[in-house]
């Protein structure tokens, strides 16, 4: 009875094994040809994920336009070979998502492991682009405090004005009067 088990067990993990290989087959040769969506559909099958595989998957979401679900699958990796490359993609996932910040420290640990072109010139960028928001930020928030003075002088030279048209109006008034009590 043990040993019709045992066989048994073995012939389910030998048929998951096979569907698991025709899986990743249909997965990558769905990746190679930009089906993205059929190539996450398909490594989602596969039951035995290895970090190999959630790269893979990662990846298909990466190029789907899902970056905050191939920045969780990222994470989850734990093969020190495929460190480097996770830490570059986490960074352009970060990037994409906005979070500049946490983009940059990624791919300053990238390079810790190894220097990369692609990867340094992304984190230039990211530097570069990190500067420009905050010189942008510094002029927009001297456009506002310019922007406040000149409403402020405007208010100052309508009221000015208003008060000198109020002492001519005045004035002719006064005239006037002369005029009638000099009658």
């Amino acid at each position: 009875m043990k040993k019709l088990i045992l066989i048994f067990l073995s012939v389910m993990a030998l048929n998951a094994s096979i569907l698991d290989f025709r899986y990743l087959s249909k997965a990558k040769e769905a990746y190679e040809n930009k089906d993205y969506k059929k190539a996450i559909e398909f490594y989602n099958r596969v039951e035995d994920k290895n970090d190999e595989v959630k790269f893979n998957l990662a990846d298909a979401y990466y190029k789907n336009k899902n970056y905050k679900k191939a920045l969780e699958l990222y994470k989850e990796i734990k093969d020190k070979r495929l460190e480097f490359k996770k830490l570059h993609n986490i960074g352009n996932s970060l990037a994409n998502l906005g979070k500049i910040d946490e983009a940059i420290k990624a791919y300053e640990k990238a390079l810790q492991i190894k220097e990369d072109k692609d990867t340094r010139f992304n984190l230039e960028l990211l530097k570069k682009l990190k500067r420009q928001k905050k010189k942008n930020k510094k002029q927009n928030k001297q456009n506002k405090k310019n922007n406040k003075n000149n409403k402020q002088n405007q208010k100052d030279q309508n009221k000015n004005q208003s008060d000198k048209n109020k002492q001519n109006s005045n004035k002719g008034n006064d005239k006037k009067e002369n005029q009638n009590q000099n009658k």
